[in-house]
Formats: structure tokens, sequence, C-alpha cells
């Protein structure tokens, strides 16, 4: 299992000791700026990304992300990345997410978004064969993957033992959601790299993944305020006054760092809970005959009276009673109908 940081800063791959993941984007703003550029001088494997959701949801001007340039002038720039930086392991297309969001965004259907990100790997692999692309698949229900899977195969391309992209998984609310979109993929023989995969997808369905990467420790750091002893972070000046105030770590490699540990256990988790799944579990056969049904509990002793024992001391006035006709009024109150029940529930609601 491969596990890219995603990084911000590409200034930090020259220093980097683990595999990092960083985008087309901010590779770009530092080729065009030429500050602090790391050329040829990366010490761990890397991969690139389009940013595709931040483009379609996050981006305020398009015109400036490379997402949004045309496959020839996408595929030059990697170009030119390559020869400054280095080989990647593999670069990602510029795929269309299927989030609900991005459907709405752009009218279109999930399957016409499929076809256009089978498009795009197919003009940049022929046009740029060179840069190892990643063929990536795209959907949101479990099914939806297959049939893209499928129509790659209509295509000519057997992804059978290949490098392969599972997008539309970051926004998933369920890590179960994500382990079942993977479980439906991990038959069909295909090395899985799961984009922007969370700790709790991690734990779960780790073990189903080859490679994943995530940028989520940024967003962690920012949202419960994270400072690690002896770091001090200053935030950009106030518009007005200028002033710079201390900050969290959301930018601070040695917090990324720690952060990765975290995602470290979750993998080491997974992979121990799945050696320790019994396999002959899942191949015992179905038991026939009826269901057994749980036997009915019978009380063992009487009903609670209000009236207490003559040897015991009332703390309280005993209440009075309305009793039913035909009902001993020192019984206990009959339980509430349903729709008494039902009133409850919706008050404490």
């Amino acid at each position: 299992m491969l596990f890219f940081l995603g990084i911000g800063q590409p200034s930090l791959m020259a220093a980097s000791p683990v595999p990092v993941f960083v985008s087309a984007k901010r590779l770009a703003q530092y080729r065009s700026r030429g500050e602090r550029f790391p050329v040829k001088a990366i010490r761990a494997p890397y991969a690139g990304d389009s940013g595709a959701y931040s483009a379609i949801m996050l981006t305020a001007d398009p015109r400036g992300h490379p997402w949004w340039a045309h496959p020839d002038e996408y595929g030059a720039l990697w170009t030119r990345l390559i020869e400054d930086i280095g080989p990647p392991l593999f670069v990602g297309i510029q795929d269309i997410p299927c989030e609900p969001g991005c459907l709405r965004f752009t009218g279109l259907s999930t399957s016409q978004h499929q076809q256009a990100t089978l498009e795009n790997y197919l003009y940049l692999s022929e046009q740029f064969d060179f840069v190892p692309w990643l063929p990536t698949l795209q959907g949101w229900h479990p099914h939806d993957y297959v049939e893209h899977y499928h129509r790659y195969l209509e295509a000519g391309i057997d992804l059978t033992g290949r490098w392969v992209g599972i997008g539309s998984v970051c926004r998933k609310n369920r890590a179960r959601d994500v382990a079942r979109v993977l479980a439906a993929l991990a038959p069909l023989g295909m090395k899985i790299h799961g984009y922007g995969m969370s700790l709790n997808a991690l734990r779960l369905a780790g073990h189903l993944l080859r490679s994943s990467d995530s940028q989520a420790w940024s967003m962690a750091s920012r949202t419960a305020h994270v400072r690690l002893p002896g770091c001090v972070h200053l935030s950009r000046p106030d518009p007005i006054t200028g002033e710079r105030v201390i900050t969290d770590c959301r930018n601070c490699f040695r917090y990324a760092l720690h952060w990765r540990e975290k995602a470290m256990d979750a993998l080491r988790a997974c992979a121990e809970r799945v050696a320790r799944a019994d396999p002959g579990l899942w191949s015992d056969p179905v038991p026939a005959g009826p269901i057994p049904r749980p036997l009915r509990r019978t009380a063992t002793t009487s009903p609670r009276s209000r009236v207490p024992a003559p040897d015991q001391i009332a703390l309280f006035d005993a209440l009075p009673t309305r009793a039913a006709p035909g009902r001993d009024p020192t019984h206990s109150r009959p339980s509430a109908t349903w729709p008494e029940r039902r009133k409850f529930v919706c008050r404490r609601q």
C-alpha cells in the first residue's frame, strides 16, 4: 500500500521523506514564478493530479486552472514539468467528477461525465504517450463505476493489472459507501488508487487499495485549530491594519507528517482486521429451515404495588389513582397505547 501525502507547496517536494501528491495548478504557479522550484531535487516518489473537483466547484476564476485548459495545453504542461522535476509514478487526467454538486453545475448526466472522462484519457494517451496517465473511473453508485469500466473495455483499453484511479469518493459522507464501491471493483483485477480517501475509509477498506492520497490534514488543523508544540505560524497580513497573528498548522509540513501517521495507523488496523478474519466464516452454507424466533420474556415476580409493605416507610404520600372499572387500583397502571407513545416520542424529538 502506497500512501501519497497531499501538499500545497511544491517546494516541499525537495525535502519530503514520503511520497507526495501535488496538483497541476500549484506546479504551474511555481513554474511561472520560478521561486524555490524543486528542479530534479526530489527525494521520494510523487504523483500529479488535475484538481478536477476544485476546478469545478472551488475555483472562482477557472481561466487560470489547468483543468480547464485544452488537452493539448494540459499535456504540454506536464511535459515541461516532467522535464524539470522528473518522471512521476502517474498523472491524473482531466476527469469530470460525478458528485451531485458537479452534476448540477454542468447540467449533464453521469453517463456523459463518464464518456467525457474516457475521451480525455484516450486523447492524452495518444498525443502524449510518454506521460504516465492514470485512467480514472467515475461514478456515484457502485454500478456506475462498473459500467465505466466496461466502457474502457469497449474502447479497447484493458484495465486488468493496471493502476486505475477511482474518483468522486472523497465527498461521500459515509465510509461504508466508499467500501461498497471498492468492493464492487476489487474482483476486476485493477490496482486501485483512491482519490482523497478519509481515515475512516482507509480503516474500513484500505486492504482493497493499492495506493491512495489525501490532503485532509490541512482541513483537520484548520477546523480543530491544531498547533503542535514548538510551531509558530503567522497568518497573512490584515488588509487594513497589516497585523499578523499566530495561527494553526494548516500549512505546516511537520503536522502533515504527524497526520500521515494517523493514516498509516488506519491502514495497519485494516490489515490486522483482515488478517484476523476467519475465512471459513464466509464459506459456511446458509442454514436451512425457519429462522428461530426469540422466546418471549415472562415475568417471574408479581407487579409492583403503589402501596408500601407494612414494614417499609412511606417517603411520599400515595398519589390518588383512578382505577378503571373491574381493575384492582393497587396494581400498576397499564402501558400506554401506541398513539400516546407516538406523541411522546414526537415530543422528545
